[in-house]
């Protein structure tokens, strides 16, 4: 998936949520000067200005996806910016590039790019953009991050594999399995006349060891990067460098990795 495109070259289809923008900035309050008499020949000169809000309308971001994609292909150009949702400092928008030169087979035909920024140091700067992000679906722990501040939900899809290519879960019919492919260490004491694959956490009562001859590993799940939460049905599972920490809708928990497993 493309995070930075130079060109809108490629057509895309997004699901995004109802635009939640909060419009246009505040004015800053005119500066008070405070004199603070220290000493009969001494004087400090403080002064306190009210924190500039960021600018949630289109017109503070056209000239920013102006500068970002006019010219990067031939007679590209960003007539509009559409913003979809602003807030708590993130912002997604589409750039919208000029329609009246679309010339059908000969490449003037560019589709409208979607772009997140940040507003930092006082100004908004792009943070990302590209045809395939949709927030709910990423794993990429900024992208997940960029979401996250906008208000969208972390990932929610019923599997997903850890970055190490070891641990895939599945979530189905209230019970959350996940499989690790170098097996339990150490293994349970309990007699298995198969294989122990991994952990399953219902949504009630402890997490159990899994004794199996399948598994539900996907290598075409969506990788949960390190840092990121996958989140469905009152389960959460955090994955980290250490291994993937799962949690159920009672409570109840456990920790999966190569080096061991814990269980409460």
């Amino acid at each position: 998936m493309a995070r930075v495109v130079a060109a809108l070259a490629l057509p895309f289809v997004l699901a995004v949520a109802a635009c939640g923008g909060s419009g246009g900035g505040s004015t800053a309050a005119e500066p008070e000067t405070v004199v603070v008499t220290v000493a009969p020949s001494t004087e400090e000169t403080t002064s306190t200005e009210a924190a500039a809000e960021p600018d949630c309308g289109a017109d503070a971001f056209l000239p920013i996806l102006k500068d970002a994609y006019d010219g990067t292909a031939p007679k590209l150009e960003i007539v509009e910016a559409r913003v979809e949702r602003c807030r708590n400092g993130f912002a997604q928008v589409f750039a919208v590039p000029d329609p009246d030169v679309c010339k059908p087979g000969k490449g003037f035909c560019y589709e409208t790019e979607q772009v997140f920024l940040e507003f930092q140091d006082g100004a908004w700067t792009i943070a990302t953009s590209g045809t395939g992000i949709a927030c709910g679906s990423e794993t990429d722990a900024e992208i997940v991050r960029i979401c996250r501040g906008l208000g969208y939900p972390d990932l929610a899809t019923p599997g997903f594999q850890m970055p190490s290519k070891n641990i895939g879960c599945l979530l189905g019919g209230g019970v959350l399995r996940c499989d690790i492919l170098s097996g339990l260490n150490p293994e349970p004491a309990t007699a298995c006349e198969l294989d122990w694959v991994g952990l399953v956490l219902a949504r009630s009562g402890p997490a159990e060891p899994q004794c199996a001859g399948d598994t539900v590993y996907d290598r075409r799940a969506p990788t949960l990067a390190y840092g990121a939460t996958w989140r469905r049905s009152g389960f959460a599972c955090e994955s980290s460098e250490s291994g993937l920490r799962c949690t159920g809708p009672a409570g109840e928990s456990f920790k999966l990795a190569r080096e061991g497993w814990t269980v409460g």
